[in-house]
């Protein structure tokens, strides 16, 4: 498709074949390694009822193409995680988010050769 730019016109149309044939296994990898995060996170999450723990999930449909998104279903979730002035932090999703980084940056990466 070609567009016009500050007035010059430039063809896409390479770009978006590449983009086209990316996708597919781009939206794999995220599509893995998000219901991987969202397993590990589950597993970490502190477990007092069960409440938080059972409530974290994924959306199992890629949002804006290659966006995941992991939440927790409860009000006191971000507390856990972040902490308050009364409670110390207990972790949960960027400590399973930091344990699968570098496998998902080396799946991502096969995408591209």
């Amino acid at each position: 498709m070609a567009q016009s730019v500050g007035g010059v016109i430039i063809d896409t149309a390479v770009l978006d074949k590449i983009t086209a044939e990316i996708r597919p296994r781009a939206s794999k990898v995220v599509s893995r390694y998000g219901l991987l995060i969202t397993g590990d996170a589950a597993k970490r999450a502190p477990l007092d009822t069960g409440r938080l723990r059972n409530s974290i999930t994924a959306n199992s449909k890629l949002i804006e193409s290659l966006t995941y998104r992991i939440q927790d279903g409860v009000t006191y979730g971000i507390f856990q995680e972040l902490g308050t002035s009364k409670m110390a932090a207990q972790p949960f999703l960027v400590p399973a988010l930091e344990a699968w980084r570098d496998k998902f940056l080396a799946a991502f990466s096969e995408v591209f050769k």
